[in-house]
């Protein structure tokens, strides 16, 4: 199984790279938004809920990015 996961785990990274690309777009899209509603507090509030919607997914990304990486590296 440990052999099969590091045969993968090239394939499995670029797949993690382009979600974490796609969620990146999305926080900076919703950045976008929120600069753009201004002073209208229950817009932001809303746009701050979709935005730590997509954290917690995005470090979970990031955290399986990384031991990936260290098992092509190891």
């Amino acid at each position: 199984a440990a052999r099969r996961r590091r045969a993968n785990a090239p394939r499995n990274i670029k797949k993690i790279e382009e979600k974490v690309e796609r969620a990146e777009a999305k926080l900076a899209a919703l950045d976008a938004e929120l600069v753009a509603a201004g002073s209208d507090v229950a817009k932001c509030v809303e746009l701050q809920a979709k935005k730590d919607a997509i954290s917690p997914d995005l470090d979970a990304l990031y955290a399986e990015w990384e031991e990936l990486a260290a098992l092509v590296a190891s």
